[in-house]
């Protein structure tokens, strides 16, 4: 936890958390992604504060706070990001460190950031092509001129 004087800064957010469990994800898109879907099959996280902020991005639904608060947690060290060793393309990865793993402790018997962890690992198999063509039948206001039209 960190406290005042701490060089890692605020602890992450708990909507970063609902996203990020525990989970390694590939890309920041898919984290976008993931949040955007999330923001609509559980009406509930908007009680938390979770992202409402949702424009229309290149690659489809975009939230510049969870940019923020990712951005936040990698400064503070809550959030490794790391290249994809395998992939060969430069992509970048992301997971909680322990000290992310500590806040996520925090949250993660709550009945909806379990619900969530489901969803998410339904998820974590597709490609993220996969996942922007089911956005763009599912909220196809958000598809826009984005281009997951063309998927």
């Amino acid at each position: 936890m960190a406290v005042a004087g701490d060089p890692r800064g605020p602890e992450p957010s708990p909507r970063l958390l609902c996203i990020m469990q525990d989970l390694e994800i590939k890309g920041r898109a898919r984290i976008q992604k993931y949040g955007f879907r999330i923001h609509h099959y559980y009406p509930e996280t908007r009680e938390l504060g979770f992202y409402e902020d949702w424009k229309i991005d290149h690659a489809g639904p975009y939230s510049d706070d969870l940019a923020d608060d990712l951005d936040g947690a990698i400064r503070g060290g809550y959030v490794r990001e790391f290249e994809d060793a395998y992939s060969g393309t430069g992509l970048k990865r992301y997971s909680i460190t322990g000290e992310g793993r500590v806040s996520y402790d925090r949250i993660k018997r709550n009945e909806t950031v379990r619900k969530i962890r489901r969803f998410l690992e339904q998820m974590e198999g597709q490609s993220l092509m996969a996942i922007l063509r089911q956005i763009n039948r599912e909220y196809l206001v958000h598809a826009g001129s984005s281009q997951i039209r063309k998927a």
